[in-house]
């Protein structure tokens, strides 16, 4: 019999400021549609589950939304645009 893994999820605050993913899927009985049913998880929940140790040692997760932006890389870094008004190129 194969080891179960447990996993243990911290409680965050409802209202906290964190960026989530949300999956939904449309429940449907008989071609009837009966709703939604929808899970929010903080991406910081996600990153603690994809250890690399987990998914190999030179492996790792990103994440794209449906419009293909980036929404979590390992070596995303913001970019800062330091031109000012007047450095602008007309």
């Amino acid at each position: 019999m194969a080891a179960r893994r447990k996993i243990r999820l911290q409680k965050t605050e409802a209202r906290g400021r964190m960026f989530v993913t949300t999956v939904s899927f449309p429940v449907i009985v008989n071609r009837t549609f009966m709703g939604v049913a929808a899970v929010n998880t903080p991406l910081t929940e996600l990153n603690q589950q994809a250890h690399p140790s987990n998914i190999g040692g030179r492996s790792y997760f990103f994440m794209l939304d449906q419009n293909g932006f980036v929404m979590f890389h390992p070596q995303l870094r913001p970019i800062i645009n330091r031109k000012t008004f007047f450095q602008a190129e007309v």
